[in-house]
């Protein structure tokens, strides 16, 4: 069921949100939803793509490289 609620939206995450609806080709509400559905414990695709690198470079015995990333997605 579909309710309505109203809420305030910084003017940068509008224009954010809009300008990801006219890329993917989508609706505001939609792409608003899956922001609004993202929980902050669940892994992004950024995220994920960023360990799967991690990995990687460990697994090729590059630890360096691998801290490197590490330390770049603890600032994310």
């Amino acid at each position: 069921m579909k309710k309505k609620k109203s809420i305030w939206i910084e003017e940068e995450t509008i224009a954010d949100i809009e300008k990801e609806a006219k890329e993917r080709e989508s609706k505001f509400a939609t792409i608003a939803n899956e922001r609004l559905k993202q929980r902050a414990d669940i892994p992004t695709p950024y995220i994920l793509a960023k360990t799967q690198t991690i990995i990687n470079l460990c697994r090729a015995g590059k630890i360096e490289e691998a801290q490197e990333e590490e330390n770049k997605l603890w600032k994310f």
